[in-house]
């Protein structure tokens, strides 16, 4: 069983609605981040690796938000707030990929 948080958003013209938060994907993310950094610090040849596996959950995260948007008519500007992460970490992790 996933364990999940529920946040309520409010969109524009104060239609709220539930949103799924999960904390495993926050902290995937940020450890994730952090571990990516300090591989590439370190010139650690599981660094590329680690990059591409955080750029699918990152489009997964992504794909996720874009779905929640489109069902609910609003709510694009989270999304759009999170396209720029994902362009970063895909520039990032081929970076790497052709350094290494």
């Amino acid at each position: 069983m996933v364990a999940r948080m529920t946040a309520l958003v409010c969109l524009w013209r104060r239609r709220c609605v539930a949103v799924d938060v999960f904390p495993s994907d926050m902290l995937f993310w940020c450890a994730g981040s952090l571990a990516v950094a300090w591989g590439m610090w370190r010139r650690k040849p599981w660094a590329a690796t680690l990059a591409w596996v955080l750029c699918g959950a990152i489009a997964a995260s992504v794909l996720h938000a874009a779905t929640l948007a489109m069902h609910a008519r609003a709510g694009w500007s989270g999304v759009l707030l999170m396209v720029p992460a994902l362009i970063l970490t895909v520039f990032f992790a081929w970076h790497s990929t052709r350094a290494a």
